[in-house]
């Protein structure tokens, strides 16, 4: 996350792409940045008892051990960010997962069978796919 995030900023910045780039997109990728960061760095400062005391404190919301300034940013940059996901349109990425479970997934014969109608059906509504192909042979490209 550490790695990449940034790349995904530099790359959502620059133009032709932050024409469609919602505010959103910044701000999930900004909150990814300071959650890795902030983790790395505290991992790096503290030991792995202080971590299992400040987990355990969590889960049983009991009282918080002291925290360096780096565990305190890294608990609220997870709490933004898990706050904020379902609202976004980053979940999409999930969503896609699913879909493509469901639609594609040749295993299991009677899905097959039932959704052999919308495998040849035409994909008319999508801007980015051509509306002379069926959702199959998108599927295949």
């Amino acid at each position: 996350m550490l790695l990449f995030s940034p790349y995904l900023l530099i790359r959502k910045l620059r133009a032709p792409v932050r024409y469609y780039v919602p505010l959103e997109d910044y701000l999930i990728l900004l909150l990814v940045i300071a959650f890795s960061s902030s983790g790395v760095v505290a991992l790096l400062k503290i030991d792995s008892l202080h971590v299992y005391e400040v987990f355990s404190a969590i889960i049983f919301f009991s009282e918080l051990p002291q925290l360096i300034f780096f565990e305190a940013m890294h608990i609220v940059a997870f709490s933004l960010l898990l706050f904020l996901l379902p609202f976004t349109r980053v979940t999409h990425y999930i969503a896609v997962l699913f879909t493509h479970l469901v639609l594609w997934d040749d295993r299991d014969a009677g899905v097959v069978q039932e959704l052999s109608s919308a495998r040849s059906s035409r994909v008319r509504w999508a801007n980015c796919a051509n509306p002379e192909l069926s959702w199959e042979e998108i599927a295949r490209r």
